[in-house]
């Protein structure tokens, strides 16, 4: 039978009387994603490109979240229409591009920018809703818009030194794009998530982004293993944590907190990963980078809080990282 009802599944979220599991897990889905820049970058300096991290990550995810699903919700994944099924699939595209595009990111810019840039996604979901959803264009989304212009003008005019990397605009471009590709996903995924279980969700968007990777490793000719057990080992963690922990956390939180409160706590995401950098690989900011990441936060933050959608309309996605 197919799940219609989503009352069951979703109950009516709340933030009063939460219990102490939501706070837990909120906090384990923001620590956890806070770490995804900081293990790309070891498994990056252990020899790892960005193709076969971004694969591993998600191919790994594909098999831990597909066995449950196999097991528990076959019944579930014969309902599925195949429209749900080729919308998912196109969202998994969607996330294969996205995780590609933040792990070559850190290939040219700093943890603090692209971290920032990439949590920035809350604003891009908003313009594509805008965009493609016929969604008012508030004077609060503008203003959020023009922050995070500003901000990445900021953090231009503070050269390449600093924790800018070695390539800051292209490294900015990737991660901004990663943060559209993202958004693209959630957009296109919402009224699915409506209608199908979390578990069957996930096992299909992630078996189709890992697919994804996978051909585009064939065309390009780009081998997935072959890395050192070093790599292979952060790789795993990066699998671990940001990827599992941190989407299964964020989505448990979700059936009692609003989305709008997830995307504000994701916002202390680049705060705990510049601190990170600056302790492990002496990334220390240079004052405009740190007023222009805080003009893109500040945006993201204006944005999320203000421009919130109803609760029967809020997305129940699992966030980047």
């Amino acid at each position: 039978m197919r799940l219609t009802d989503t009352s069951t599944l979703y109950p009516a979220r709340t933030t009063a009387g939460l219990p102490l599991s939501v706070w837990v897990a909120l906090a384990a889905g923001v620590l956890s994603g806070s770490m995804a820049g900081i293990l790309t970058r070891y498994a990056q300096a252990a020899g790892a490109a960005s193709l076969p991290i971004a694969f591993t990550r998600l191919f790994l995810a594909t098999i831990v979240v597909g066995i449950p699903t196999l097991i528990r919700y076959r019944a579930q994944l014969r309902a599925i229409s195949r429209r749900d099924l080729l919308t998912t699939m196109f969202a998994g595209m969607w996330m294969a591009t996205h995780f590609f595009l933040w792990v070559s990111s850190l290939e040219h810019v700093g943890v603090m920018i692209a971290t920032v840039l990439v949590t920035s996604s809350p604003l891009w979901t908003a313009i594509l809703e805008v965009t493609f959803l016929k969604a008012r264009l508030t004077r609060v989304l503008m203003l959020g818009l023009a922050a995070v212009i500003t901000g990445n003008i900021l953090i231009g005019l503070a050269g390449g030194e600093g924790v800018s990397g070695s390539e800051p605009l292209l490294g900015a471009v990737l991660a901004i794009s990663a943060a559209l590709a993202i958004a693209t996903q959630r957009v296109l995924s919402r009224g699915v998530r409506t209608r199908v279980h979390l578990l069957p969700f996930l096992s299909i968007m992630y078996a189709s982004a890992a697919g994804t990777l996978f051909i585009a490793a064939l065309i390009t000719g780009t081998p997935l293993t072959g890395y050192t057990p070093e790599a292979g080992f952060w790789i795993v963690m990066i699998t671990i944590f940001p990827q599992l922990i941190g989407h299964s956390s964020f989505n448990y939180a979700l059936r009692y907190i609003p989305a709008t409160m997830i995307s504000l706590a994701i916002q202390v995401e680049p705060v705990i990963a510049t601190l990170a950098a600056l302790v492990l690989f002496g990334e220390v900011p240079l004052l405009l980078q740190v007023f222009g990441s805080a003009f893109i936060v500040a945006g993201i933050i204006t944005v999320t809080r203000k421009n919130a959608p109803r609760p029967r309309e809020e997305s129940v996605l699992p966030p980047e990282s």
